[in-house]
């Protein structure tokens, strides 16, 4: 769950020119320090590709991931395609949209669903996917009306921006989660929003407890100043953290234990033979801690590949191939490799392949392989204290085309680890001693420069 604000929170400012767009995203990342950011169609002075552009290039050196772009409504004309246009300029993914609004004309749904079947055929030009928001006083107010536009349209590019704040707490939001790609809370109150005992936060949080895309966190309009705002989002982060990480916070699923950090570093080690298959909820809890690790310019570049069964022991199959080709094996010699290679990636139930794109430019290149491996060891930390078993390891196939291809990768990409791993180990390794003693040097400043410092 990633925290992303909309310039909906700013409208009064932005509406009366007393802040800029550039402004703006200044602001979300150097004060609200959140993820991610939602452009609102409200409040752009123009879109000629020299605007989007800077907007984008500000954005990403800001570090902020833009989100999605919101319109207010599917109008089934070309203003359609025009805000897909400019979602696609700004390198949105999604474009948030909402219903009309509400009728009593029998034929209203079955315009809304053919202009939503228009749109997304459109999105699906642009690579941008339709996101739709339901809303109070429109054809779609809550999860039974989003379930039915989806079932009308039946389109890949069609998905939801929910606005979980309209839900009631019984409401089933089964065929929903699913399809989520943006959620959206406004907030009922700013003041006291995320406070000790706040039910409204709490209940975003069991909701989502899941959901691995954005949240966009909203003030109402007029309420409350930024400083106000602020404290909120800082408040909810906190929150949020207690209730995923935290002993004792119900979700022991994901912690799986009290090990604190020092003796998981301490006593973690590498098992070779992991035993027993990891539950696929606990898994991405692990992914879900690895990648709190420090990545500069929040480029997050990871990918993780979970290859189990069938899938890991055709792997195994093609990484001792083409093995045995590159060593010239053939008859034999050629299928005993093989068979080697197919019994050391089935020593482990699950293979976990952590990869990392490979950005123009070498320094980022080099820092996003360095965040990379630090997300891995993260990784090997949570699941140590989960008493889970985990080895990392290499081996020269990772560089190999067709082990990418496999995987889904791009040829660019490059493979940082391949975890394997298990619930238990068949036998526990003893901490390791430090062999090398003298790792440490105290740099100390020439004794000539500090008599110089001492006469400055």
């Amino acid at each position: 769950m990633k925290i992303a604000c909309s310039s909906a929170s700013f409208s009064a400012r932005l509406d009366a020119g007393a802040l800029t767009q550039l402004e703006w995203l200044d602001l979300c990342a150097n004060e609200l320090e959140v993820d991610g950011v939602v452009f609102d169609a409200r409040h752009f002075p123009r879109r000629d590709g020299d605007y989007l552009a800077q907007l984008k290039k500000t954005a990403a050196d800001l570090g902020l991931t833009v989100a999605a772009l919101e319109c207010e409504r599917l109008s089934g004309t070309s203003d359609d395609a025009g805000w897909l246009q400019t979602a696609a300029d700004l390198g949105a993914p999604l474009l948030v949209t909402g219903a009309p609004s509400a009728s009593d004309d029998p034929d209203a749904w079955g315009r809304f669903a053919d202009a939503a079947k228009q749109a997304a055929s459109a999105a699906k030009r642009r690579n941008v996917t339709l996101a739709l928001r339901n809303a109070a006083g429109t054809l779609c107010t809550d999860a039974a009306d989003l379930r039915h536009i989806a079932k009308d349209v039946d389109s890949a590019w069609l998905r939801f921006a929910p606005n979980a704040s309209v839900f009631s707490e019984s409401e089933s939001l089964a065929g929903i989660i699913e399809k989520t790609l943006l959620a959206i809370h406004v907030m009922s109150d700013t003041h006291g929003f995320a406070q000790n005992g706040d039910r409204e936060a709490a209940q975003l949080i069991e909701r989502l407890r899941r959901f691995r895309g954005f949240v966009v966190l909203e003030r109402p309009a007029s309420d409350a100043p930024d400083d106000a705002f602020h404290a909120a989002l800082a408040r909810f982060l906190a929150l949020r953290s207690r209730a995923l990480y935290e002993p004792g916070s119900g979700n022991e699923a994901l912690l799986g234990g009290a090990m604190d950090a020092i003796t998981a570093i301490r006593t973690r080690r590498s098992v070779g033979r992991p035993l027993g298959d990891v539950p696929p909820a606990t898994v991405e809890g692990l992914i879900e801690l690895a990648t709190c690790a420090p990545n500069h310019h929040l480029t997050e570049p990871w990918r993780f590949t979970i290859v189990a069964g069938e899938e890991r022991d055709q792997l195994g199959r093609l990484w001792g191939s083409l093995w045995a080709q590159s060593q010239g094996l053939e008859g034999d010699a050629r299928r005993e490799s093989i068979a080697r290679d197919l019994a050391k990636l089935a020593r482990a139930p699950q293979l976990v392949i952590v990869s990392t794109r490979t950005d123009d430019d070498p320094v980022v290149a080099e820092e996003d392989f360095a965040a990379t491996a630090a997300a891995v060891q993260n990784f090997l930390l949570a699941a140590h204290a989960r008493n889970l078993a985990a080895m990392w390891r290499t081996g020269p196939m990772i560089h190999d085309p067709a082990i990418k291809a496999f995987l889904g990768l791009n040829p660019r990409d490059r493979i940082v680890a391949t975890i394997y791993l298990g619930s238990s180990a068949a036998a526990q390794a003893p901490p390791r001693p430090r062999r090398n003693q003298s790792i440490t040097h105290w740099l100390k400043a020439p004794l000539s420069t500090q008599t110089e410092r001492k006469h400055e």
